[in-house]
């Protein structure tokens, strides 16, 4: 089960979890099993629910509103997938490696900083084939997960909030003072 978790926009890349989807289905060369979990909204949503149906993935890509409690949907995925144009800092990431779930993200700037020295496994932004051959390795490759499990509890220290609320706290000091 992979998870898509946020905005449905050119920026966010959603097409090319279409476009990748698409192309596991159709290889022959390996009979893979899997879902997409898109949770979301927004001003392309229509959009990218036509361009699944004209994919035929109906039954592949599967479409919730979103909602509050996406903690719950992210902890029940093998992996999400940010497959992000481009980004600043986002916390989904951050998010789903607190919780050991494995992170498929693309390279786009803003993004690779939150995923740089984790065992996420990254692509070229803009590279569905590439993101396709990044979902086959999640689904075939046994060593994804364990690297993840044991790399939370850095993920947990390194993404906490109190951390950086603490460095803003300095840094608002420091302006006072002057």
């Amino acid at each position: 089960m992979f998870g898509y978790f946020g905005r449905f926009m050119p920026e966010k890349g959603f097409d090319l979890i279409i476009k990748a989807a698409e192309r596991l289905v159709r290889a022959n060369d390996a009979p893979l099993s899997f879902r997409v979990l898109a949770m979301g909204s927004g001003d392309y949503e229509t959009w990218v629910k036509t361009l699944v149906k004209k994919a035929g993935l109906d039954e592949v890509i599967r479409f919730l509103p979103f909602r509050p409690d996406v903690d719950r949907f992210i902890k029940g995925c093998d992996a999400v997938v940010i497959p992000s144009r481009h980004e600043a800092f986002p916390l989904l990431p951050c998010e789903a490696l607190v919780a050991g779930i494995p992170v498929i993200a693309s390279d786009a700037m803003g993004l690779r900083e939150a995923v740089r020295d984790t065992p996420a496994v990254v692509f070229p932004a803009d590279d569905h084939g590439a993101l396709a051959e990044a979902m086959r390795r999640a689904m075939t490759d046994g060593t994804i997960k364990p690297l993840v499990v044991r790399f939370q509890p850095e993920a947990a220290e390194r993404f906490d909030v109190r951390r950086s609320a603490g460095q803003l706290i300095v840094l608002l000091e420091e302006l006072i003072r002057r």
